[in-house]
């Protein structure tokens, strides 16, 4: 599946939730991949993925607007009435400097590869947490692995 589906801009101005959005619930039906080539800067609010897409991968990046509750890319789950997501690849480049408070938030999700994802702009201090990668809720069976990146700016106040 091409970006020509429903083309994302990816200059990390406009918002590319919706387009990136529809291409992942295309995949996710389609039980199929999605690849985002390119060095793009794609700007979202926050992306679900559901059961059934069997990858992610983005070679730009996505670009969190700070305004997510629970991640920039969240894995469906019970919490919000979905399958969780099982036997699934995720490699993606993550910019949190906007202020979220996860990347990347997987409920439930067995059977998963956390691969190569490359994760920064973490502002932590003694009264707020950020967490590039959280997995919760009966997350089993799961593999982080490869290059694994966090740069995370401490503030201590």
């Amino acid at each position: 599946m091409g970006l020509n589906f429903f083309a994302p801009v990816g200059d990390g101005i406009i918002d590319d939730t919706k387009a990136i959005q529809q291409l992942l619930d295309q995949a996710s039906l389609n039980n199929s991949v999605l690849s985002l080539s390119g060095k793009k800067t794609y700007l979202v609010s926050s992306l679900r993925l559901k059961n059934g897409i069997k990858s992610f991968f983005c070679e730009g990046v996505i670009k969190g607007m700070g305004n997510s509750t629970h991640g920039i890319i969240t894995f469906d789950g019970s919490i919000f009435g979905g399958k969780y997501v099982s036997n699934f690849t995720i490699s993606v480049n993550l910019d949190m400097s906007a202020g979220d408070s996860f990347g990347i938030f997987a409920y439930g999700c067995t059977n998963c590869v956390f691969q190569n994802n490359y994760i920064y702009g973490l502002t932590n201090s003694n009264k707020v947490s950020r967490f590039g990668i959280y997995l919760r809720d009966g997350a089993n069976y799961n593999k982080i692995i490869n290059k694994l990146y966090y740069f995370a700016h401490v503030v201590t106040k």
